[in-house]
């Protein structure tokens, strides 16, 4: 009786390791296909991302070649908001007409002065919106460049004040450690230098020191070709979301994983999937539970279509 059960128990024994073993194989190239997929998936990824990228850049430079002036404003006009909202660290408050400076000034008349000028520079912030979008409608002439530049010497005085009360702070005044102050510095420093280009820029533009001549056959108006790079910009973004959203795709598969098994009661620790793919050996079929699906991965282009009449040199 014991013999018979013996010879029932080792063929089902050899049979549940074949199909574990069988299950272990399946899921490890079930693993290696997926990244591979991934990989081939990342690289179409990238290269439609590079093409988007080349195609914005190439409408930016149409831009600034056929309305050198129209192009200079606009750029301005955002360079004028990125220096505003890097300063946005320093304040609370800001969606009121009472924005409120977060660290320590000298005195009340101080911090009343730089939340005003904050405030002012608020609603700039709107009628830059609306002076960049009537800016593509019209020519663009000397006029126009110095209403820019009185509001770029508005945020300049901002900053300027701005630098004052923070190259003021000390650890023992602000409660502030010195590299806390140290980074602070530096946001303001920098803010200060990029004005100051902005202001270098108009004032070049402004003596005439700026091409307003066109170089190639213009077949848009400013609107128009400024409408294909906004829509480009937005292609371009969708493009490098998708690939981040596959290198963590990727990154996830590569991700080393500990798998504990038991041999005759005892347990214990194989190693890391990656060890054991080294090794040669098969990984536990428990891996399935953490590789990404198998489904198909696709990449699409997404281009806009350009405006008629768009010069394609």
């Amino acid at each position: 009786m014991k013999n018979s059960q013996k010879g029932f128990l080792v063929p089902m024994a050899i049979a549940a390791g074949l199909l574990i073993i069988g299950g272990g194989l399946y899921f490890y190239v079930h693993s290696q296909n997926q990244e591979t997929r991934l990989k081939t998936a990342l690289a179409t990824a990238k290269a439609i991302a590079l093409t988007e990228t080349e195609t914005l850049e190439s409408l930016e430079q149409k831009f600034a070649a056929t309305y050198p002036l129209h192009a200079l404003v606009q750029e301005q006009y955002s360079n004028m908001n990125s220096i505003v909202q890097n300063t946005n660290f320093f304040f609370g408050n800001l969606g009121s007409s009472n924005p409120e400076i977060i660290v320590k000034t000298k005195n009340s008349s101080i911090k009343t002065d730089i939340e005003t000028r904050r405030a002012k520079i608020s609603a700039l912030l709107i009628e830059w919106k609306k002076k960049a979008a009537q800016s593509l409608t019209k020519e663009v002439n000397a006029e126009t460049i110095k209403e820019i530049k009185a509001d770029a010497r508005t945020i300049d005085a901002f900053i300027n004040e701005l630098s004052s009360i923070i190259n003021a702070l000390t650890p023992a005044n602000s409660g502030l450690s010195q590299s806390e102050i140290a980074y602070y510095e530096s946001i303001v420093s920098e803010a200060a230098n990029q004005i100051d280009n902005v202001i270098i820029a108009l004032a070049g533009a402004q003596s005439g020191t700026v091409s307003t001549s066109n170089t190639v056959a213009i077949a848009n108006t400013p609107q128009e070709i400024q409408a294909q790079i906004e829509a480009q910009i937005i292609v371009v973004a969708k493009a490098e979301a998708i690939v981040a959203t596959l290198e963590g795709q990727l990154a996830a598969t590569q991700t080393p994983v500990e798998v504990t098994t038991s041999t005759g009661g005892s347990s214990g620790t194989q190693g890391t999937q990656s060890d054991q793919t080294q090794s040669g050996e098969i990984p536990n079929p428990i891996l399935e539970t953490i590789l990404p699906p198998a489904d198909p991965i696709t990449v699409t282009p997404g281009p806009p279509e350009l405006i008629q009449g768009t010069n394609k040199d």
